[in-house]
Protein backbone atom coordinates (compact mmCIF):
# COMPACT_ATOMS: atom_id res chain seq x y z
CA UNK A 1 0.00 0.00 0.00
CA UNK A 2 1.16 3.65 -0.57
CA UNK A 3 0.61 6.47 1.84
CA UNK A 4 1.18 9.89 1.76
CA UNK A 5 -0.31 11.36 5.15
CA UNK A 6 -0.76 9.73 8.84
CA UNK A 7 -4.44 9.34 8.68
CA UNK A 8 -4.24 6.79 5.61
CA UNK A 9 -0.80 5.20 7.33
CA UNK A 10 -3.07 4.83 10.83
CA UNK A 11 -6.05 2.88 8.11
CA UNK A 12 -3.59 0.86 6.29
CA UNK A 13 -1.68 -0.39 9.88
CA UNK A 14 -5.44 -0.75 10.92
CA UNK A 15 -5.89 -2.95 7.96
CA UNK A 16 -3.12 -5.16 8.38
CA UNK A 17 -3.72 -5.26 11.96
CA UNK A 18 -7.42 -7.04 11.34
CA UNK A 19 -5.57 -9.02 8.19
CA UNK A 20 -3.35 -10.84 10.56
CA UNK A 21 -5.67 -11.35 13.61
CA UNK A 22 -8.23 -12.90 11.53
CA UNK A 23 -6.01 -14.65 9.41
CA UNK A 24 -6.25 -18.33 11.22
CA UNK A 25 -10.34 -18.14 10.05
CA UNK A 26 -11.08 -20.24 7.06
CA UNK A 27 -13.58 -17.96 5.53
CA UNK A 28 -10.86 -15.18 5.16
CA UNK A 29 -8.26 -14.80 3.40
CA UNK A 30 -5.28 -15.88 4.73
CA UNK A 31 -2.67 -13.04 5.74
CA UNK A 32 1.01 -13.75 4.33
CA UNK A 33 3.06 -10.43 4.51
CA UNK A 34 3.02 -6.27 4.37
CA UNK A 35 4.33 -3.58 2.97
CA UNK A 36 3.65 0.15 3.42
CA UNK A 37 5.44 2.90 1.68
CA UNK A 38 5.18 6.50 1.80
CA UNK A 39 5.20 8.71 -0.79
CA UNK A 40 6.95 11.76 -1.43
CA UNK A 41 4.54 15.01 -1.72
CA UNK A 42 1.97 14.68 -4.98
CA UNK A 43 3.16 16.68 -8.03
CA UNK A 44 1.05 18.09 -11.17
CA UNK A 45 0.89 15.69 -14.33
CA UNK A 46 -0.36 16.64 -17.32
CA UNK A 47 -2.11 13.22 -19.16
CA UNK A 48 -3.92 13.53 -22.61
CA UNK A 49 -5.54 10.68 -23.97
CA UNK A 50 -6.13 11.03 -27.85
CA UNK A 51 -8.36 8.62 -29.72
CA UNK A 52 -6.28 7.42 -32.88
CA UNK A 53 -7.68 5.69 -36.20
CA UNK A 54 -6.49 4.17 -39.15
CA UNK A 55 -9.33 5.27 -41.42
CA UNK A 56 -8.05 7.06 -44.52
CA UNK A 57 -11.58 8.94 -45.21
CA UNK A 58 -12.26 12.39 -44.32
CA UNK A 59 -15.36 12.32 -42.97
CA UNK A 60 -14.90 16.16 -42.00
CA UNK A 61 -15.32 17.29 -45.56
CA UNK A 62 -19.08 17.34 -45.96
CA UNK A 63 -18.74 19.51 -48.97
CA UNK A 64 -17.95 17.11 -51.48
CA UNK A 65 -20.95 14.87 -50.63
CA UNK A 66 -23.60 17.25 -53.03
Amino acid sequence: MYVNNERDLTVCQREISILKEFSLHTHIVKYIDSSIQRLSPPSQSNIQRKHLTNDDDDDDDDDDEN
